[in-house]
């Protein structure tokens, strides 16, 4: 059973175009005891990487301007160690293996279809933050 326990002191950055998807995610990862910030666009979560400095990004690909995709490979490509790895799981209506494949090769450790069942988000969230962490530690 998951609890509050699992995502507490994680800060997440949720960037959706969507106002309601963007606002629902950040409320469910809250009730899980996540610290989070949303953003709009991709300008705008390039800028709250650097200032909130999240422990994990969950990001819709289809962003209008610039999209998910792009939005990773600048962050990957950051000068800022701690930018460059953080976690990211791309939250997208875009299905399928194509698209999964393309969001691993962009730099996403996960690819999540929506929608996606709060718990199942709670759980990657956990095992991409872990996975960070152990990675950190040795």
């Amino acid at each position: 059973m998951l609890n509050a326990l699992h995502l507490s002191g994680l800060r997440i950055l949720v960037a959706d175009d969507d106002s309601d998807s963007r606002e629902v995610i950040a409320a469910e990862l809250t009730l899980f005891g996540a610290n989070t910030s949303v953003s709009d666009s991709a300008d705008d979560a390039l800028r709250k990487v650097e200032t909130f400095k999240p422990d994990v990004i969950v990001a819709d690909i289809g962003m209008p301007g610039e999209d998910g995709y792009s939005m990773m490979r600048k962050i990957r490509n950051s000068s800022n160690e701690q930018t460059r790895h953080t976690p990211a799981i791309a939250l997208t209506a875009y299905a399928g293996d194509g698209n999964r494949q393309r969001a691993l090769d962009a730099g996403y450790q996960t690819h999540i279809s929506k929608p996606a069942e709060p718990e199942e988000l709670v759980l990657a969230i956990a095992g991409v933050a872990r996975l960070s962490q152990s990675t950190a530690v040795e």
